[in-house]
């Protein structure tokens, strides 16, 4: 998938990021997607890798609850909160994953409204 305006799933993580302040809200669309998991405020490289993970945990699981409740994305494929939490956060804890890669873990996930259930 490419990081596009026309994917309700960009546009959800898009405006989830921004309004977890994990990026500046001077970022335009068409650049965030290109933002290395480095880039985003929860990723400091000073702190521990264990530290890192639970403020990848606590953002992921920040970012299932409003794709969930505000964008009512349903779970495809068995996916549950739990195995889509843990797939956001295996890609979190790669510094050079992009947040177009996590669009796309994020779209094997969640069901949007203008897609079809795989």
């Amino acid at each position: 998938m490419s990081w596009t305006s026309d994917k309700r799933v960009c546009k959800a993580l898009y405006f989830s990021l921004q309004r977890a302040n994990q990026i500046d809200l001077l970022v335009e669309f068409d650049d965030a997607g290109t933002l290395k998991m480095k880039d985003l405020l929860f990723f400091n490289m000073h702190s521990t890798v264990d530290l890192r993970r639970q403020e990848a945990i606590i953002l992921a699981f920040r970012l299932d609850n409003e794709f969930t409740t505000i964008y009512k994305a349903k779970f495809e494929n068995n996916e549950t909160s739990a195995t889509s939490i843990a797939k956001m956060v295996e890609i979190m804890l790669k510094e050079n994953k992009t947040v177009e890669d996590l669009s796309d873990k994020v779209d094997s996930c969640y069901k949007f409204k203008d897609e079809r259930i795989r």
